[in-house]
């Protein structure tokens, strides 16, 4: 039987997770150039949720041996490692410790949790998922076409990448009226301007048109649906093109360019510096383990002024933690490729929503970064349900 602390556990940490979700959207981390008081409140938060996590990461002895558990525990235990030994025992390094530990003990936790009460876990998870879909979508959409002072966006949303975490969802939980929440999402993902994530949407919206999904039997015709999701789109589309033409010019100004390096809101540039920079070090070990911890930022701070990260796992890898890293990172990325192609190969009901999360960390792995990026503890939660889902079917992974 299910324990009830367990789920008072469960929900004090969800309810934690909406509480520093609704925040951080009032306080956005491209805003944050400098430390301020603004982010003592979440740092701490988040150091008290890392506490409950270490306690009941020890007193939880549950859970399926997974390949990608260990695969995701040799990639930050790498992380982990960089920054011990790289840094200089400062408060920033037991910051950035502090951080990555999140981000891993949050997969942990919500994995062994989901293990012991799978079933009353997604009920909780579920009114998480609704909060945080219409919290999101709300914000992206009201900052764009809303008059409220100091809210309005003139630039695309970063928010659009955390809310394309919970897409997934939708699917993996079987809520009723996940048709009307996946449109809610699309609007705000198409609101927020932000290419990349659109990118991600309409891949990932593929198996919903093309894979037949044999357990669902519909009252309305599915060819009906689909022809008002797509008339709606088109109206939302042709808002957004109406509206927010000259945004959308700036933002794809840089595609017609001749020059590389403004690619990508200039993503080109940094992509070349960290190429250039680790292709010329001559150094077998700075090829094999790269540059260490935070390296990109401090090459950016050198070439360009200002301590970007890399917006690329890949490029982040490399220039980071060398070959080692790539090839951990790759081979990560190809057991994720397996586990999609042995679902389908299956008919399990769990197809879609990892092919729509496969999708989403692939492209945010290219464009934008997973590992060492605050919105990646998001993605993890999904992943954690749904190796637990998968495992039980006795499905290798």
């Amino acid at each position: 039987m299910e324990s009830k602390k367990y789920k008072y556990l469960l929900a004090f940490i969800l309810l934690s997770l909406s509480i520093l979700l609704v925040y951080d959207l009032f306080f956005e981390a491209e805003m944050r150039q400098d430390v301020t008081s603004d982010r003592n409140f979440p740092r701490i938060y988040r150091s008290i949720l890392l506490l409950i996590y270490g306690f009941y990461l020890v007193v939880f002895k549950t859970g399926v041996k997974l390949k990608f558990n260990g695969l995701l525990k040799a990639i930050y235990g790498l992380i982990i490692i960089n920054i011990i030994f790289g840094g200089d025992y400062s408060i920033s390094v037991l910051i950035s410790l502090s951080k990555v530990l999140f981000f891993f003990f949050t997969y942990l936790f919500f994995y062994r949790v989901f293990s012991i009460m799978p079933l009353t876990s997604k009920k909780y998870v579920k009114k998480f998922v609704l909060f945080s879909i219409i919290s999101l979508s709300s914000y992206i959409v009201i900052t764009r076409i809303g008059n409220i002072s100091g809210l309005t966006k003139i630039y695309a949303d970063n928010n659009a990448y955390i809310l394309l975490s919970f897409m997934p969802f939708i699917y993996l939980l079987n809520f009723k009226r996940k048709n009307i929440l996946l449109l809610i999402l699309t609007i705000a993902i198409f609101f927020s301007l932000k290419r990349g994530a659109i990118l991600a949407l309409i891949i990932a919206l593929i198996p919903l048109v093309f894979h037949k999904d044999r357990a669902n039997k519909y009252t309305i015709p599915k060819w009906i649906k689909n022809l008002v999701f797509i008339i709606l789109s088109f109206f939302i589309i042709s808002y957004v093109l109406d509206n927010f033409q000259d945004i959308i010019l700036e933002r794809t100004a840089d595609f017609s360019t001749e020059n590389t390096e403004d690619i990508g809101s200039g993503r080109g540039m940094m992509y070349f510096y960290m190429y250039d920079d680790f292709l010329n070090s001559s150094n077998l070990f700075t090829y094999l383990f790269g540059f260490g911890y935070e390296s990109v930022q401090l090459l950016m701070k050198e070439k360009i002024g200002s301590g970007l990260m890399a917006h690329s796992d890949f490029l982040n890898f490399v220039h980071s933690y060398g070959l080692i890293g790539l090839s951990l990172l790759s081979w990560f990325i190809l057991h994720q490729r397996k586990i999609v192609s042995r679902l389908f190969k299956t008919k399990s009901q769990y197809f879609i929503p990892y092919y729509m999360i496969f999708i989403i960390f692939s492209f945010k792995a290219v464009y934008a970064g997973n590992f060492e990026q605050q919105n990646f503890s998001y993605l993890l939660i999904c992943y954690a349900l749904l190796n637990v889902l998968v495992a039980n079917q006795k499905i290798r992974i």
